[in-house]
């Protein structure tokens, strides 16, 4: 029985984990933190309430399909569903985006116009064209040039207009966004659903994350019943029917090699664990420290000098309370109660603040991300009262000499500033309150300022680029070290997938499956070039 140990058991770890054991493997997921679950998790803070501190959105489990392969219903997961998308407040006018689109576009022509609400119809289409095709490719081990030729071929229904395509891709979100929407109410929602990787709308290169809202119109929103961190009890369960273990407080010192193959790593405490493979879900500069000097070639080097996290100086601040009563948000209606709502003071509010966060201030007014999850999920919170799950783009480092975790109750009083204008009186609702800044999430989660996506979402490190090249397909240099986590194909989000495919790697591994690496044949390289050079003429 193969040996396999995983580092880190946050859902991505926890998700390869039970592939493997599936498998027949024995595995032993070691977690650093005194509990599992990464920023998938819930606390009970105060009694009674709840609180969902990390994630809250999940329906990427549902839709990757993970969750059923794994049969996590049968270990205790239920899904609450939703058929609201967002709540976009834009000063004192609101836009409600429901899952079904021709909901949505009922709403826009009449608060809107016919107009505004045919734009967003156009942008849904096209959004939705590029990003199933660019979507396909999130359930393959990461692709190479025969993946941006297999996009190709699914863009081909875009005719002629192959120079605007191109376009989207490199072009900032808030440009793209600009060309198709003439309702400040919806381009406000769009670049703020954009940022939501923590990378500014008017970063070059962002324009595929200003499809994101567009393309999320269908099907349902899914959270766990219970909260966030029932998703990773559903997965502890389902990796203990298999045999497999689950060690906390467990800090990894050194990885160790022998032969050039992994055999085993050593902890804090000194104790040494045996293993025939080591799949790592921390990103990969961590996981060369962890590795002897000597064995840190140049592909390595190359890949821990070209990674990068941190470049926009974003970070979050995330406030979680525990309320009196549910608050009343104006401009809704009672189905959005529980919806993901934006507050925004103005049109241009992501865009604006995100240009002051990353000259290291924190801005005045914040915008905000904000979720009322016990709207939609009474069991967390006693009967008559409410949870709220409420966050907002922060400076990772000052500029004035402030640091954190000192500026975060100054941060969290901006929260509360923001809330206040939008759901009058939900200051004096407030029973309790958590407030955790970016370096809170650095010391808990390991990564520069609390980063969910371990390394930056930026279009130089998608793809066959992450995390880096010849390290893409979960595989290292190091004969049965593997990578994993939101620092892989592909990306950050809770779906699961960098688990799944991971595992995937291993088994292939296993099996004598030579990886086919990052380069690709003299005949997939000229095709590429031909077909890009068409479409550039």
């Amino acid at each position: 029985m193969p040996r396999t140990l995983i580092i880190g058991a946050g859902h991505n770890g926890l998700v390869a984990a039970v592939y493997l054991a599936t498998a027949g493997h024995a595995v032993t997921v070691l977690e650093r933190a005194p509990v599992p679950g990464g920023c998938t998790v819930t606390e009970e803070i105060f009694p009674g309430f709840r609180f969902n501190t990390g994630a809250i959105e999940l329906e990427g489990m549902v839709h990757s399909g993970v969750d059923r392969e794994l049969g996590l219903e049968e270990h205790g997961l239920r899904w609450v569903r939703s058929a609201h998308l967002l709540a976009a407040h834009v000063g004192d006018r609101t836009a409600l985006f429901h899952r079904d689109l021709s909901l949505t576009l009922d709403g826009f022509r009449r608060d809107f116009g016919a107009e505004e609400a045919e734009e967003w119809g156009r942008f849904a289409a096209f959004a939705n064209s590029l990003m199933s095709a660019v979507g396909s490719l999130q359930h393959v081990k990461t692709p190479g040039l025969g993946g941006v030729s297999e996009i190709l071929d699914r863009l081909g229904e875009f005719g002629d207009d192959t120079e605007g395509l191109i376009r989207t891709v490199l072009a900032p979100s808030c440009v793209v966004i600009d060309g198709w929407l003439s309702s400040p109410e919806m381009r406000a929602a769009a670049a703020a659903f954009s940022s939501h990787p923590q990378m500014p709308p008017w970063a070059p290169g962002s324009g595929l994350l200003a499809c994101l809202l567009p393309s999320s119109h269908g099907g349902q929103g899914a959270r766990p019943l219970g909260g966030t961190g029932e998703l990773i009890q559903a997965l502890l369960r389902a990796l203990a029917a298999r045999g497999g273990e689950v060690k906390c407080g467990s800090y990894v010192r050194e990885i160790l090699v022998q032969a050039g193959r992994v055999s085993g790593v050593v902890l804090e405490s000194g104790e040494k664990i045996d293993a025939d493979n080591l799949v790592s879900t921390i990103d990969v500069k961590r996981v060369a420290d962890l590795l002897p000097p000597e064995l840190l070639t140049t592909p390595w080097k190359k890949a821990v000098a070209g990674a990068h996290s941190g470049l926009f100086n974003v970070g979050e601040i995330k406030v979680d309370a525990a309320l009196g009563r549910p608050p009343v948000f104006r401009g809704e209606t009672p189905a959005f109660a529980g919806s993901l709502k934006y507050l925004m003071h103005s049109s241009d509010a992501y865009v604006s603040a995100m240009r002051i966060v990353t000259g290291g201030r924190i801005p005045e007014p914040l915008p905000l991300m904000v979720v009322v999850p016990s709207a939609d999920d009474p069991l967390q919170c006693p009967a008559g009262k409410a949870t709220l799950w409420a966050s907002a783009f922060v400076p990772a480092a000052f500029t004035d000499g402030s640091k954190w975790p000192d500026a975060n109750e100054r941060a969290a009083d901006s929260v509360f500033a923001t809330l206040e204008q939008f759901a009058p009186g939900i200051t004096a609702s407030v029973v309790g309150r958590k407030v955790t800044g970016p370096s809170d999430w650095e010391s808990r989660l390991g990564n520069r300022a609390g980063n969910p996506n371990h390394l930056d979402m930026t279009i130089d490190q998608l793809f066959s680029l992450r995390p880096a090249s010849g390290f893409s397909r979960y595989r290292t240099p190091i004969s049965g070290l593997y990578l994993s986590g939101a620092g892989t194909h592909p990306g950050g989000g809770v779906h699961g997938m960098p688990g799944k495919l991971a595992a995937a790697a291993v088994l292939a591994g296993e099996r004598g499956e030579k990886d086919a690496g990052d380069g690709a044949s003299l005949l997939a390289l000229a095709k590429t070039a031909w077909r890009f050079r068409k479409m550039l003429n």
